[in-house]
């Protein structure tokens, strides 16, 4: 398929060679296309000469026996390098010069090309941008590199915590990796772009200088594919993080209302599949609607309404219906955020801050600023798009990873490893002029990851898995002598235990299940085991993803 640039040239060559040929017709007759001419006599200069002569290209004027007619090369023909010249032959009994191949007059075009290959060189900036386009665009362009590196980098050490940490590895969290596994591929191919594309326009080798001014080569046998396949990867990564943010509010609703599947744990492969195949579904017809209708460049302008509804409709959906997702689990949220006491003030703190930790997942600004889009205020959406789209992964990153209860309890050990590990160094052992601190041991620490399957919620309860650090024996042999004075800031909190007495005392008297975030976090060793079967397994979910929100 043709791209559309070659096409438009070689319109506008065809109608330059009509006019080309009307005016050489107009000049020497209408036998002037004639190739089987016979001399043509000069009343001028009483002699015989080569006949004047269209050869489909140019028009040759009379010229002496024995002479070598030079012209110029014509600018109409797509490729022809203008500074130099073509040449025909007037051989000595006054004809044009015949070839013996073709047994037709022979020109010499060959250093008005190079080779056989044609490029076409098409302007590369637009001339219709709006002046405060061009005010903003700049501005555009720092505010999404500064966002996407950061969101990158945040990313990439968010998805690392949970891929090292196996006891973060439960339903939920496999498919936050997924979600941050979308957020880094799409800053990623788009940072790669910005850094490899000259001007956001193509590579390097795409472009050509003239004049000052820069031109796009359409290299007519490869057709630019490496750019166009770049920008195909970097549109299938942006849909692909759609979706999975797409993904993630669907999980969520069926984990409330488990409408779709009873035990999500068991079913992620549909959410993985529905996360990465949806794009696939949606880019390969825009690649077909780009190759077809709107083959431009490298695709990386939006010159045809039907190839650019081709990848907006989907995203559009996709944000309205997160936008309906997320409106339908905050009043859910609500709903079951009652205190026993009726503290109004405390359920609405408790339900704003579920519900705004909820937006970046649910990707509510994309919906708000579509008004804006719609409103005509293209500016302002462009701005706002941008400075969401480029740091939502970071927003992300901190609100599931590095802020999360259960990520922070599971990390602290490997954290006061670490430091431990360089509060022993030799060398950097003066830096940690406390470093007790650093060597308190996990004893009894609990795996926080529990999956949020009714089933398992129901009928047997939240295990937990102790583990001991590997600095329980340093611990052992320090005991006392590592402890301080009461006042001295180095010291550690006390450790709060629970016995096995207190522990059938909470399971006895635990009539209604009410949702205990913090004591993840606040203790080291606690078993909470539910074998009350009346408890009602749509509250038990809901308040544990409730927790798991805050």
């Amino acid at each position: 398929m043709p791209n559309r640039h070659v096409e438009e040239v070689l319109e506008e060559q065809t109608r330059q060679l009509s006019i080309a040929s009307r005016n050489c017709m107009n000049q020497y007759g209408n036998s002037v296309g004639d190739k089987s001419q016979n001399p043509y006599y000069n009343t001028t200069t009483k002699t015989f000469m080569c006949p004047p002569f269209w050869d489909t290209i140019l028009c040759w004027p009379p010229t002496p026996p024995g002479d070598i007619a030079v012209l110029p090369c014509p600018s109409y023909i797509a490729g022809f390098k203008t500074t130099y010249n073509a040449t025909r032959y007037c051989t000595e009994n006054s004809t044009w010069f015949v070839s013996e191949k073709t047994n037709i007059p022979w020109a010499d075009y060959t250093s008005c090309s190079e080779g056989v290959i044609t490029t076409i060189f098409v302007p590369a900036h637009k001339t219709d941008i709006s002046p405060k386009s061009e005010v903003i665009l700049p501005v555009i362009k720092v505010i999404s590199q500064t966002g996407y590196a950061v969101s990158l980098l945040s990313l990439i050490i968010a998805f690392l915590i949970m891929l090292l940490i196996k006891k973060l590895h439960c339903a939920r969290n496999i498919l936050h990796m997924n979600l941050f596994a979308s957020f880094i591929l799409r800053a990623f191919f788009y940072i790669l772009k910005d850094v490899l594309f000259v001007d956001g326009i193509g590579l390097w080798y795409d472009l050509s200088e003239k004049n000052g001014e820069l031109y796009f080569n359409i290299d007519t046998v490869t057709n630019n594919y490496e750019c166009k396949l770049l920008t195909s990867l970097v549109q299938y990564f942006t849909t692909a993080n759609y979706a999975w943010i797409l993904i993630e509010g669907v999980y969520l609703n069926n984990l409330i209302f488990r409408a779709l599947l009873s035990d999500s744990s068991k079913n992620l492969v549909h959410y993985i599949c529905l996360g990465w195949g949806l794009p696939l579904i949606v880019v390969i017809p825009w690649i077909v609607a780009r190759v077809i209708l709107d083959d431009t460049m490298c695709w990386t302008t939006n010159d045809n309404l039907v190839a650019f509804m081709i990848i907006t409709i989907p995203t559009v959906i996709s944000v309205l219906i997160n936008l309906v997702l997320f409106v339908i689990i905050s009043i859910v949220l609500y709903s079951k955020l009652r205190s026993p006491i009726n503290e109004d003030t405390k359920r609405y703190q408790k339900w704003a801050k579920s519900t705004l930790v909820l937006v970046p997942l649910f990707g509510v600004l994309y919906g708000i600023l579509l008004i804006f889009y719609f409103a005509g205020l293209e500016e302002v959406w462009l701005v706002c798009d941008t400075l969401f789209g480029s740091f939502q992964g970071f927003f992300v990153a901190i609100l599931y990873c590095f802020l999360n209860g259960e990520v922070k309890t599971e990390a602290k050990p490997y954290l006061y490893s670490g430091l431990s590990y360089l509060a022993m160094h030799r060398i950097f052992r003066f830096c940690f002029p406390c470093r007790e601190r650093y060597l308190r041991s996990a004893v009894g620490r609990q795996s926080v990851c529990t999956t949020m399957s009714c089933s398992s919620l129901y009928a047997n309860g939240i295990a937990h898995r102790n583990s001991k650090s590997k600095w329980d024996t340093y611990q052992r042999g320090k005991q006392n002598s590592i402890d301080l004075p009461r006042d001295h800031f180095c010291n550690a909190k006390p450790m709060i235990t629970v016995t096995k007495k207190q522990l059938q005392v909470l399971s006895s008297n635990n009539k209604k299940y009410k949702p205990n975030c913090g004591g993840i976090a606040k203790t080291h060793a606690e078993t909470a085991l539910y074998s009350n079967k009346n408890i009602d397994k749509d509250d038990i979910i809901i308040d544990e993803e409730i927790c798991m929100l805050h």
